[in-house]
């Protein structure tokens, strides 16, 4: 089995686009990320929430943290303003790991182990640049890993005969509220 086989989908950004626009998308969309490209298509950097969060707050904040609870509502609209996707970036922030669509499992598993990173950017580069196909995440590499090369369905924790779900590692039920 390849990366390709494991695909999922994630919205890029160019570095240039606006942040506001950005980070509209990311608290439109189920994801949790953007992928911000460069104009080859070179993935930079996962963008969350926090990236852009942290440009919402006064520079005042960051050095009298206790000034945060005087502040009223913080205006995105008017912080992202002007900025783009690029000056999002944190400090010191690493690009994540990329495979080709025809990484074998085991190899990306290494890959992504070895980066500490969430997920893996599967792309293909060439000398026009690099087309993003979408990503594996860690948590999809480990279910196939579990659920062997069939179908798995890992929307939901393994069930005992009796419906209750299974707790990791000592074979016990737990039904949820059981404490």
């Amino acid at each position: 089995m390849l990366t390709r086989d494991l695909l999922e989908p994630c919205p890029l950004v160019a570095l240039d686009s606006e942040a506001l626009a950005a980070a509209r998308l990311l608290a439109a969309l189920e994801h949790p990320y953007v992928l911000a490209v460069d104009g080859y298509g070179e993935p930079h950097m996962l963008l969350g929430g926090t990236e852009f969060l942290r440009l919402l707050l006064p520079d005042q904040v960051w050095d009298v943290p206790d000034l945060a609870v005087l502040i009223g509502p913080l205006a995105a609209a008017d912080a992202l303003a002007g900025r783009r996707v690029a000056d999002c970036l944190p400090p010191g922030g690493a690009a994540p790991p990329v495979v080709a669509p025809n990484c074998p499992l085991t190899k990306a598993t290494l890959t992504l182990t070895r980066a500490g990173s969430p997920l893996l950017v599967v792309a293909e580069r060439n000398r026009q640049g690099t087309r993003v196909h979408g990503i594996v995440t860690a948590r999809r590499l480990l279910a196939r890993h579990i659920h062997g090369a069939g179908p798995a369905d890992t929307s939901r924790p393994p069930q005992t005969g009796d419906g209750r779900a299974e707790r990791a590692g000592d074979g016990r039920a737990e039904q949820a509220g059981d404490d």
